[in-house]
This record gives structure tokens, C-alpha cells and sequence, in this order.
């Protein structure tokens, strides 16, 4: 993950630089809309998948942009464009 998906994925313009106080409050809001329980059964992987990018885009803001990602550019992706498929 790159700082601009990890920003974009809280929901910051990808050209900023918010602080850890506004990371938190960002991450915590997207935890509460995104969270696997709010979600009938049928849209829970999709949840799931939302919920661990956003945890992962936290981990990665909070950290201060400089700890080496886990995941390649191209995995970073596939698993964003995952996500964005419809489940139904």
C-alpha cells in the first residue's frame, strides 16, 4: 500500500498530509461504516475486504508513511479492485 491509496481509503484527499489525531478520527469512522456485523450475510465478504483495507491504510498512516509495505503495488490494487466487485 502507498500513502495516496492509504489516504484515499480514510478518506483524505490524496495530496495531504493529515495528522495522527485526524488519522484516528478517520479511521475510526470508516471502522463503524465499514465493520463486517453492520452487514447482511451476503455483503459480509465485501465488508471484510473493505474492513481489512481500511485497517491495513491505518496501520501504514499511522506508522508515519515510513515502515516497507507488505504488499506490492500491483497486489495493493488487486485487492482494492476486489472489493469494488459486487457480491450480490
Amino acid at each position: 500500500m502507498h500513502a495516496d491509496e492509504a489516504r484515499v481509503l480514510l478518506g483524505f484527499p490524496p495530496d495531504t498530509r493529515p495528522t495522527l489525531d485526524q488519522v484516528k478520527a478517520a479511521y475510526k469512522r470508516k471502522v463503524w461504516e465499514t465493520h463486517p456485523d453492520r452487514f447482511p450475510v451476503h455483503q459480509k465478504p465485501h465488508a471484510e475486504c473493505k474492513f481489512k483495507l481500511i485497517s491495513e491504510a491505518y496501520t501504514y498512516l499511522q506508522s508515519g508513511n515510513s515502515r516497507l509495505c507488505t504488499f506490492g503495488k500491483l497486489e495493493s490494487y488487486l485487492r482494492i479492485m476486489v472489493c469494488k466487485l459486487p457480491f450480490d
